[in-house]
C-alpha cells in the first residue's frame, strides 16, 4: 500500500509527496503553518517515542530524537505551536483515574515541557481530549 501526503495551498495549489513508511506508520503527525513540514512521533518497540520531521518540499527526513518519556507512553495528538510540536500524552494512576498531561516538544533535540496536566476520574469509560 502506498500512502501519498498533499498539502493543500490556500491561494490554491498543493505539494504532493509519497513519504517513507516510517512517516506513515508515525500515526500521530501535523503539517506546520508553511505547509510544508511534517512533524510526527514516531514509537519504538521497547523505546521512547522519538520526535522527527519530514520536509514535503524536499523529502528530507529529520534524524529525530527521543521524548524523555517512558517506552510505553506513546503521544495521542500532534499539532504546531510556535515553531514547536504540542502534544498529548495519557497514563493511568495507581486509582485507575487518567492523567493526561500536555507537552510541547522541541523536534530539533526532543526536550519537552510540560504545559499541562489534568487528571479523568476512573469510572468514566470515553473522554475527548483538547483539540481533538
Amino acid at each position: 500500500m502506498t500512502t501519498a501526503l498533499y498539502a493543500l495551498r490556500p491561494g490554491g495549489g498543493f505539494l504532493k509527496r509519497t513519504p517513507p513508511t516510517i512517516v506513515v506508520n508515525g500515526g500521530t503527525y501535523a503539517l506546520d503553518a508553511g505547509g510544508t513540514t511534517v512533524g510526527f512521533f514516531a514509537a519504538g518497540q521497547d523505546k521512547p517515542p522519538r520526535v522527527r520531521t519530514y520536509d514535503l518540499a524536499s523529502g528530507e527526513l529529520s534524524a529525530g530524537a527521543d521524548l524523555p518519556l517512558p517506552a510505553d507512553v506513546s503521544p495521542y495528538l500532534a499539532r504546531w505551536s510556535g515553531g514547536r510540536l504540542t502534544t498529548t500524552i495519557t497514563t493511568d494512576d495507581r486509582s485507575g483515574a487518567t492523567v493526561v498531561r500536555v507537552l510541547t516538544v522541541d523536534p530539533a533535540n526532543g526536550a519537552a515541557e510540560q504545559a499541562d496536566e489534568y487528571t479523568i476520574r476512573s469510572g468514566y469509560h470515553a473522554y475527548v481530549l483538547a483539540g481533538e
